[in-house]
């Protein structure tokens, strides 16, 4: 991720309240791939923090 530009962004998963960890190809793929799917939302902007909670399956 160095010179990337998002060295600055902190990346962290839970998964059943369970920190999961991750290197810098996982941190630099998370962050690139959520920040493009809310910078397409009509009231998206991946500039600031961005927090996605996806619940249990039903």
């Amino acid at each position: 991720m160095e010179g990337s530009g998002q060295t600055a962004r902190e990346v962290t998963l839970t998964c059943e309240g369970k920190s999961v960890p991750l290197n810098d190809f996982a941190k630099a793929v998370v962050i690139n791939v959520v920040g493009a799917l809310v910078g397409t939302l009509k009231k998206g902007d991946s500039s600031g923090e961005i927090t996605l909670r996806i619940g249990p399956a039903k």
